[in-house]
């Protein structure tokens, strides 16, 4: 597919974020917006970063009394691999108010300051998590894994080229760092450099071989090469592994309508789904030069939508225009 077409196709797409767009960490790289616990506490996480930032004492111009010292606050010894864990296991707001609480006790604590970055770069907050990610990267021994962050919060920031030397750094330093070896293949494919995000990938895949993650950056890549044959073998990999995979399956969808596999692409789609697909699918038969299929299927997911819906239709126009016929409302409603 040519960038044209390409630009034109994400442009028309019935989802409002790009189809192809790539597997994050959960959340990744397709950053999830915080929910409502998590945005309650973020004042206070900006508090944690203005206390670290605030020299102590203050200047007078008088004797101030002396206080008296505070009192030693002790956390429990296993706080941290706690924090760590709900990390792990994607409990953003637990690990949030866990690392807060270790930084209010320990503000030096690197792995505290690594591990919220990792929290507000999965929460969507690239400022806050660079802040934090050049605090840990202090951290002699927290240094590499800094700069994978760093350069993931920079692709986030919409940042590239500062994202990828980040991200070069942090594999020069330490090249198990798969996540790093992952976005660098997303640099690369953005770049239409497939060579280079090959191998990356298979990098990031000699780390952690069960990543549906990677697998579906590897299918997106595959797609966007027009290789829509191994686009399919390599998503349904990523979907054996991760069944609620949703943009390994949305591509799946797409390679198959590629391969001119219509009704395999509706396989299981229903509701507002299959509305979806179906304007996807007319979408790709008009790439196809398949018109006749592609006006059957944006017709249908406009009669079958409950609501006016206007990627297919504005699909139709498109289609219609190219073909010298006016699209008539009683044509799609009757």
């Amino acid at each position: 597919m040519s960038a044209t077409a390409l630009k034109r196709f994400i442009a028309r797409r019935a989802v409002p974020a790009a189809t192809l767009r790539y597997g994050k960490a959960r959340p990744a790289h397709g950053v999830a917006r915080p929910g409502k616990a998590a945005r309650s506490s973020i004042l206070a996480i900006t508090a944690v970063l203005g206390l670290l930032a605030v020299l102590p004492g203050c200047v007078t111009t008088e004797q101030q009394p002396v206080p008296p010292p505070a009192p030693q606050v002790s956390l429990p010894p296993d706080m941290i691999d706690k924090a760590e864990g709900a990390l792990a296991g994607a409990r953003y707001a637990e690990a949030q108010q866990l690392f807060a609480r270790i930084l209010s006790v320990e503000p030096d604590n690197a792995r505290a300051k690594l591990g919220l970055a990792e929290v507000m770069l999965a929460l969507g907050y690239s400022t806050q998590a660079l802040q934090l990610f050049d605090q840990a990267a202090e951290a002699p021994d927290l240094q590499s894994r800094a700069l994978q962050g760093r350069g993931l919060a920079l692709l986030l920031a919409d940042k590239p080229d500062a994202g990828f030397d980040a991200l070069t750094q942090a594999v020069a330093s330490d090249p198990t760092l798969w996540r790093a070896w992952n976005a660098l293949g997303q640099y690369h494919d953005s770049r239409q450099n497939w060579a280079d995000a090959t191998q990356c990938y298979e990098k990031a895949l000699r780390q952690n071989p069960k990543s549906s993650m990677v697998l579906t950056n590897i299918g997106a890549s595959l797609l966007l090469q027009g290789r829509h044959r191994e686009a399919e073998e390599t998503l349904t990999k990523a979907l054996t592994i991760e069944p609620a995979n949703g943009v390994a399956r949305t591509n799946l969808r797409l390679a198959l309508a590629w391969q001119g596999r219509y009704v395999d692409a509706l396989v299981g789609a229903k509701g507002a789904e299959l509305i979806s697909v179906l304007n996807d699918v007319g979408y790709v038969a008009i790439l196809r030069h398949d018109y006749a299929n592609a006006e059957a299927y944006l017709t249908r997911a406009l009669k079958e939508s409950p609501t006016f819906f206007e990627p297919a239709w504005q699909n139709l126009q498109y289609l219609r225009a190219t073909q010298g016929k006016k699209v008539e409302i009683k044509e799609i409603k009757g």
